[in-house]
């Protein structure tokens, strides 16, 4: 994925102890455009990167524990 390509979604963690994900945003152009939405909401723990999304038309197949197959 080339940069100027590229999308950004933002990690909110919390705990002060063990980061714990909170929450994810998404999407913005640039990791400048997520930094300053963090600065704007007041959000301290965060983290910045790439998305990427799957190129399938398939949905992944998700199985629970103790459920029927």
């Amino acid at each position: 994925m080339h940069d100027e390509q590229a999308l950004y979604g933002l990690v909110r963690f919390d705990g002060a102890h063990q980061r714990q994900v909170t929450g994810i945003v998404l999407v913005f152009e640039s990791a400048a455009a997520a930094d300053q939405f963090a600065r704007t909401a007041g959000i301290d723990d965060y983290a910045v990167g790439p998305v990427e999304f799957l190129a399938t038309t398939t949905p992944a197949t998700v199985h629970q524990a103790g459920a029927n197959r």
